[in-house]
């Protein structure tokens, strides 16, 4: 039996200075897909990536009609792709306003 009782998974840290303001307001909402928990005080997001590659256009359509940017769904998809099964959406501390509008 393993000493430990847990596994581990991959989670992609991302600044949310790398997406758009209207999608820093959209993490925020539990409702969204994907959404799995807010963290930090209202700093950022937490989501789970798609594990199935047949349903990630559907979650990437989800995402659009949601209001998500394209900046947004390419984070996304990359992260799905390459196996990583979470994102944490992050504010950088000094840089807490996001770059991309």
């Amino acid at each position: 039996m393993s000493q430990h009782r847990f596994h581990t998974d991959k989670i992609a840290d991302i600044s949310t200075c790398e997406i758009t303001e209207r999608d820093c307001e959209l993490i925020m909402d539990p409702a969204v897909p994907h959404h799995l928990a807010n963290h930090d005080q209202g700093c950022g997001a937490i989501f789970y990536t798609e594990d199935d590659p047949k349903q990630l256009t559907a979650t990437l359509h989800s995402f659009r009609a949601a209001g998500f940017s394209r900046v947004f769904c390419e984070l996304f998809k990359q992260a799905s792709v390459a196996g990583i099964r979470y994102i944490r959406f992050d504010a950088d501390g000094e840089r807490l306003k996001p770059q991309r509008k």
